[in-house]
């Protein structure tokens, strides 16, 4: 299944044979921005939280989901695009949001899902205030309820170590 569009480098990279990984890619897009988020385990990832901080993210970005508000422009409201099956609490995210929470179902080797919003820069850094870039999203933590967490490196990538396929 070629739902997520990796390259191979970006594949290895993430992968290893020893540590299981939940990596997290952003795709900056217009109208929608995109998160693809993905297991690279050889084992189950039990059911779980994963959070999305935007707040520690050098630029100032929100979440961009209703007209008005710190968005610009163009807003989009949370929608999953693949894996729905994978999402067993669909957020309500409010506008100019810097947090989002999904809760997952179990996710088998290789599962997959992706979810569409807007992210903006209510600050109007480096590209203007619609397009976010790597270096802007930079530093936007990841974080899971047994208490990992990565943050995004300025190609738009986190990795989360979760251990040990046993």
């Amino acid at each position: 299944m070629h739902l997520l569009g990796y390259t191979a480098a970006a594949i290895l990279m993430g992968a290893s044979a020893a540590q299981a990984e939940l990596n997290i890619r952003f795709v900056e897009s217009a109208p929608k921005d995109r998160f693809e988020i993905s297991w690279t385990g050889s084992c189950a990832l039990a059911a779980g939280e994963i959070e999305i901080d935007l707040a520690p993210a050098p630029a100032d970005l929100v979440f961009d989901t209703e007209e008005g508000g710190r968005g610009v422009e163009v807003y989009q409201p949370f929608e999953v695009a693949a894996g729905g099956e994978l999402i067993t609490n669909a957020p309500r995210v409010k506008d100019g949001a810097k947090q989002i929470t999904l809760s997952h179902a179990k996710m088998q080797p290789g599962a997959a899902f992706v979810f569409t919003i807007d992210v903006d820069d209510a600050a109007g850094n480096r590209l203007g205030p619609i397009r976010v870039s790597g270096s802007e999203m930079a530093g936007t933590v990841v974080r899971t309820k047994t208490g990992s967490n990565a943050a995004f490196s300025d190609d738009n990538l986190a990795a989360l170590s979760l251990g040990a396929c046993s």
